[in-house]
């Protein structure tokens, strides 16, 4: 592809594990996006064929698709970040839907600017209730704030993410350590994030870029496993970037993981309490588990040890 062609294009990386009766409606949204310069990279970590019959039945050339033999969300995305063209990175998330205006709106901020290859945007994340109607989401902030590291970890959710692929290659891809399936469950775009923005980049939130992401939880429905994973990739991620890389601006962060939830679970009815025993055990795992690696971990592969 002509480095023309490239120009302003966004590399969606779409990574999906048995994911099959939910990933059309997200493919759907994609397609039917107003700006149509994007690609799709779906790389599928499947052990059956359902999700690759899915994808197959679009005609969409601009839909690629991979088949791998491991598991892993960031290393999904590393994988996926190898065959990535664009200029731009957005974070697919398989179970999401996207406005059709999303990527229009990334792309004007982006033209405009003036600081493309070092601006990180976040979108806003809505729910919706259990009779499909919008209710409030994620973004309690101004058209165009500039978002300081404590307040990319409250809203800069992974699916409203629009990342510059230039930087994101240039700090070796996700820490595989981080996401769904790794060592620490969550964290991977927060963590990627954070480096960025050591290197200069900064994050703006445009509340017109919407993604619609499922119905919001109710205590009855909450996944505990899955918030106890969740804050495990919390802990390790304040460990390495408040504690060992001494980012200060993630201390509220840290307030309200600590002695926040322990007021929580002190005041709290049974239900609470039950949600705020979670979060705590699995922040205090995470915090205690974090080491620092070398360098080399996060470097993306380059060795085709996957299968396609």
């Amino acid at each position: 592809m002509s480095s023309e062609a490239k120009r302003g294009m966004i590399s969606v990386l779409l990574c999906t594990l048995n994911r099959s009766e939910v990933i059309a409606s997200c493919l759907d949204s994609l397609i039917a996006q107003t700006y149509r310069n994007f690609e799709i990279i779906v790389v599928d970590q499947s052990r059956d064929d359902r999700t690759e019959n899915r994808c197959r039945e679009y005609s969409d050339e601009r839909i690629r698709y991979y088949r791998v033999g491991f598991t892993g969300l960031s290393r999904a995305r590393n994988y996926g970040l190898r065959f990535a063209q664009g200029e731009w990175i957005c974070l697919g998330d398989d179970d999401a839907v996207y406005d059709s205006l999303f990527f229009e709106k990334a792309a004007e901020h982006l033209r405009n600017c003036g600081r493309e290859d070092k601006r990180i945007l976040c979108g806003n994340l809505r729910f919706l209730d259990k009779r499909d109607r919008e209710v409030l989401g994620y973004g309690p902030y101004r058209d165009g704030q500039i978002l300081n590291a404590d307040a990319m970890l409250q809203i800069g959710a992974s699916a409203t993410l629009i990342l510059p692929a230039g930087l994101l290659k240039e700090i070796g891809g996700f820490d595989t350590r981080f996401g769904v399936g790794a060592r620490y469950g969550s964290g991977e775009e927060s963590d990627a994030v954070l480096r960025m923005m050591k290197l200069g980049a900064d994050a703006c939130y445009l509340p017109e870029m919407k993604v619609y992401h499922g119905h919001s939880d109710d205590d009855a429905s909450l996944d505990f496993n899955k918030v106890y994973k969740y804050y495990i990739g919390l802990g390790a991620l304040l460990k390495k970037h408040l504690v060992c890389g001494g980012n200060a601006g993630l201390f509220p962060k840290f307030a309200r993981a600590t002695a926040g939830a322990w007021i929580k679970w002190l005041t709290g009815d049974a239900k609470q309490r039950k949600i705020y025993r979670c979060r705590i055990a699995g922040f205090h795992r995470g915090f205690a588990r974090y080491r620092e690696m070398p360098s080399e971990s996060r470097v993306v592969r380059t060795k085709r040890d996957d299968t396609t």
